[in-house]
This record gives C-alpha cells, structure tokens and sequence, in this order.
C-alpha cells in the first residue's frame, strides 16, 4: 500500500478528506425539511435494491492501483 510522506496510507487520507468536506458542507444543516411525500420518497429509494452494476462488478476483482507491489 502506497503511503503519504506523513505515513499515512492513501485510502486513508482520501477518506478523511471526504468527510472533512461533507462535515464542512453539513455544519450549519441542522435541519432537513421534507413533506410527507418527500420524506416517503426518500424512505423508497434507501430501501429499494441496487440496480446492477457490470462495470463495477468487473472493477472490483481487478487489484487496487494503491497496492503495495514491492
């Protein structure tokens, strides 16, 4: 696994990035306003199944460009 000059391991700061950025951007969010039928849209859609999805399924055997080949 590929590391930054800090030791931090890649996938890592990739994430702790993403989710300093969705703190920064949801800070001030202190309220999420829905009518009922937005909020039973929404409720649908977290529940319904994924579609599939061949490209990603092809890419998830495939070994990550972030491996440590050495």
């Amino acid at each position: 696994m590929t590391r930054l000059p800090s030791n931090r391991l890649i996938p890592d700061f990739i994430l702790d990035s993403a989710l300093e950025s969705a703190e920064r951007v949801l800070a001030d969010r202190k309220w999420f306003v829905a009518s009922e039928e937005q909020w039973v849209e929404f409720q649908t859609l977290l529940d319904a199944p994924l579609e599939p999805m061949p490209k990603l399924r092809r890419l998830l055997p495939r070994e990550s460009p972030f491996a440590d080949n050495d």
